[in-house]
Formats: structure tokens, sequence, C-alpha cells
């Protein structure tokens, strides 16, 4: 089983028909999927203030550089930055 095929039955996410590709399915968030989502992002928030909370305003600068630095510069820039 497939993690959208599990996304779809735990009810988190819906698939919906591509208006470009009537093939194609694009995967869509649920009331209840957004709302995990929601969840995950909050603990992942707090979790990263934990993890940074021993560490200056310019250490952590420094080390958002250093990542930005190895991982580059992207639209989504993931947690950390």
């Amino acid at each position: 089983m497939s993690q959208l095929d599990r996304l779809e039955e735990q009810g988190l996410i819906v698939r919906l028909p591509d208006p470009r590709d009537r093939r194609a399915r694009i995967p869509g968030l649920t009331t209840i999927g957004n709302k995990r989502r929601a969840q995950v992002a909050n603990a992942s928030d707090e979790a990263e203030k934990e993890a940074l909370s021993r560490f200056t305003a310019d250490d952590i600068h420094t080390f958002r550089r250093i990542l930005v630095e190895l991982i580059g510069d992207s639209a989504d820039p993931g947690s950390c930055l």
C-alpha cells in the first residue's frame, strides 16, 4: 500500500482530478488532514525552539547561513531556516 493510499484511508487526503490531465489525480488535504498538518507544524516549531533555545540569536543566524550554504536556497527551506 502506498503512502497516499494510507493517507486517503485515514481520511487525511482526497485525490482530486487534474483539470489538465483526466488520467491524473492531485492529492488534496481534507479538513482532518489540514488539522493534522497544523498539529505537526506546531509540534515541529516547538521542537525547533527547544533545540535552539541554548543558542544566541547570532549563533542561530550563523547556523542558518551555514545550512543554506550546505543545502542551497529554495522556495521551501523547511525547518531551522
